[in-house]
């Protein structure tokens, strides 16, 4: 696994799957019952941060995916295709917010976005 799971208001939201064939979901487990309560295939497998009440997630092939994580449904609020811009290889650096900015790293490659709050 490239990136931990979050423990949100009683929900484990997480990647599950095989992550070097980018193949896998991403969920949304009660942490209490184990129950599943939603899974995506939306979103390619990746790496996560959570960030104030949402969570950044960085597929393998660059894409970013902004979150909501609620547990009665996958909500997908701003996906960016090519994020890092064209690459080739698997992406796994975690996302990075500081001051106002996401930080996104492919190898010898530094994208920066500022974000509103």
């Amino acid at each position: 696994m490239h990136s931990d799971p979050y423990v949100i208001d009683g929900y484990i939201y997480g990647y599950s799957g095989d992550s070097y064939q980018n193949k896998g979901f991403f969920k949304c487990i009660d942490l209490k019952t184990g129950e599943e309560k939603w899974s995506t295939n939306e979103i390619g497998w990746g790496t996560c941060i959570s960030i104030q009440a949402y969570l950044i997630c960085c597929e393998i092939k660059g894409y970013i995916a902004l979150i909501k994580p609620v547990p009665d449904e996958f909500i997908l609020i701003s996906p960016l295709s090519l994020a890092l811009g064209d690459i080739t290889g698997p992406v796994w650096t975690i996302p990075v917010v500081s001051n106002d900015h996401l930080y996104l790293r492919f190898k010898q490659k530094l994208i920066c976005y500022q974000i509103a709050r």
